[in-house]
């Protein structure tokens, strides 16, 4: 992943550098844990370091700390079950960082009691809507050298399908679908617990 002169390409930098911050300053995923509205911030936690991993570090961290699962016990079995999907909240990571404009701000992940909302400063290609993006629609990367990489890895698809499969990983968890929207130049999912905190939210 060389340009004509024989230099490192960018995507280079962010999927395997050691400190892809120095040439990209947003390049981290920023988690905010919060109580019950943005003021209430209890810390925030920024997760650097190649791309590539990324994933899977913040995948940990929301595991161990911001999203620990619910757990219950069947008799003297001891049962863990995550407050949602991990193949919903892995999927719309996965977007976030292969999707994201690294010229622009960080991702941003805020944690609440009843919701996740991630945005992420990548605008919706040109030629698609929110609504073309919950049917079977081109898969349109905005940084196609690091969607060649993570498809290479079998960590996404070529065919435009993880907001279909964020959809369907929440509606077989029993969870409302996700609220997609284009927010402050950028593209936000919010997954909500509850059915009827959604109607809530949404109202």
């Amino acid at each position: 992943m060389v340009n004509a002169d024989g230099e490192l390409k960018a995507a280079a930098v962010l999927l395997f550098g050691k400190n892809p911050k120095k040439f990209f300053v947003t390049s981290y995923f920023q988690i905010g844990p919060f109580d019950k509205t943005d003021s209430d911030s209890k810390f925030q936690d920024l997760v650097e370091g190649y791309i590539f991993d990324k994933v899977k570090s913040v995948m940990s961290l929301l595991k161990q700390r911001d999203i620990p699962p619910v757990i219950s016990y069947d008799g003297i079995q001891r049962i863990e079950r995550p407050e949602y999907p991990e193949a919903a909240i892995r999927e719309a990571i996965l977007n976030a960082i292969v999707h994201k404009d690294y010229t622009d701000s960080t991702i941003q992940m805020s944690v609440y009691d009843d919701k996740i909302i991630l945005w992420n400063p990548g605008k919706i290609s040109e030629g698609l809507t929110i609504e073309n993006l919950k049917a079977k629609h081109p898969s349109k990367a905005r940084n196609k050298n690091i969607a060649e990489i993570f498809f290479k890895a079998g960590y996404i698809e070529t065919w435009g399908r993880g907001i279909e499969k964020m959809m369907s990983a929440m509606r077989d968890y029993g969870m409302p679908e996700p609220v997609f929207e284009e927010n402050s130049g950028g593209f936000q999912v919010t997954f909500v617990k509850e059915i009827y905190n959604a109607d809530t939210w949404m109202n």
